[in-house]
């Protein structure tokens, strides 16, 4: 049935078209328009998908333009930020041509513009440049980028493009279908981007670490950043804190080939500086250090007493 019917449309169509050519009468696809002239000059459009008149002799078709709608990708270079950091962008635009929504004076001017899909290829690039421009120049170059495709701003951009494109031209934004492919930053702010999102994912993946893991992994770190302030010192000795196979140093640790220090004081029986042993007080680690005694003081001797058998003055011996 549904073949009937389409035979019959294509065939009342057809009849029409033979029987009403002579008269003037003309036909063209939707999705086209028509711009019809007078005297060599423009005269109107005609919407295609329906019949409309020619005057024959008058009036006649000019050209048709295409009115379907076109997508483009492309790069912004060099847009700059509030701060003076230039940025490009990466952009996916899809618009078509709707000149019957302008002014009727404004329809010769549109379909000569954009008779050719190129040409209005052109004017939305040239258009979104000057649009990226007018947006991004009120922002900061950090909240640009840290955004990235995301941009908050986004419609804003959109509807400053629109209304570059509406009045002039009869483009018109297909806006559920734009979108910011790629923001770009300069290279050497992009390699300070990426190091401090290292840096970022590190700080995260070390918060999710167990208490224990943590600690253990700051103890690396910690050992490897001294091994290599140190690496060849012959008088720093640094053990692996992280191996279970070696406990933790209880005294500070010699190099190999070099004299013990010499520290004053000692136990009993040993060289001045040497250890104690643990045996000989039974538990060395509870012991508490013993303060070295005072050398005996001498007694001052006293003073003399007088002796009652002491010689007279020498003035009474004179006498």
């Amino acid at each position: 049935m549904s073949n009937g019917n389409t035979n019959e449309t294509a065939f009342a169509h057809r009849l029409k078209g033979a029987l009403g050519k002579p008269f003037g009468y003309t036909w063209i696809p939707r999705r086209e328009v028509a711009a019809i002239v007078r005297d060599e000059s423009f005269h109107r459009l005609e919407r295609g998908g329906q019949w409309f008149l020619v005057a024959p002799g008058i009036e006649r078709i000019a050209f048709v333009v295409d009115t379907l709608p076109d997508e483009i990708r492309f790069t912004v270079p060099n847009i700059q930020t509030r701060d003076g950091v230039l940025v490009s962008f990466t952009l996916k635009l899809e618009f078509v041509l709707e000149p019957f929504q302008l002014p009727v004076e404004r329809h010769g001017i549109v379909v000569k513009r954009c008779k050719e899909h190129e040409d209005r290829r052109v004017i939305a690039i040239d258009q979104a440049q000057r649009a990226l421009q007018q947006v991004v120049s009120a922002y900061g170059a950090a909240e640009v980028i840290a955004s990235g495709s995301a941009w908050s701003h986004e419609p804003e951009l959109w509807s400053v493009l629109d209304h570059l494109l509406n009045q002039p031209f009869g483009l018109f934004l297909i806006r559920d279908r734009c979108s910011i492919q790629e923001v770009i930053p300069p290279p050497a702010l992009a390699e300070r981007l990426e190091t401090s999102a290292q840096r970022q994912i590190a700080a995260d993946t070390l918060h999710k670490l167990p208490a224990g893991d943590y600690n253990a992994l700051l103890r690396g770190e910690a050992i490897e950043a001294m091994r290599s302030m140190t690496s060849g010192s012959p008088y720093v000795s640094v053990p692996d804190l992280t191996d279970p196979a070696h406990p933790l140093p209880t005294a500070p640790q010699t190099p190999q080939g070099l004299p013990a220090p010499k520290v004053p004081g000692g136990p009993p029986g040993g060289p001045p500086g040497a250890p104690a042993s643990p045996g000989a007080s039974g538990n060395a680690a509870t012991t508490p250090p013993q303060t070295p005694e005072a050398p005996p003081q001498t007694p001052e001797p006293p003073e003399p007493t007088p002796d009652k058998r002491a010689r007279p003055p020498r003035s009474m011996l004179d006498e």
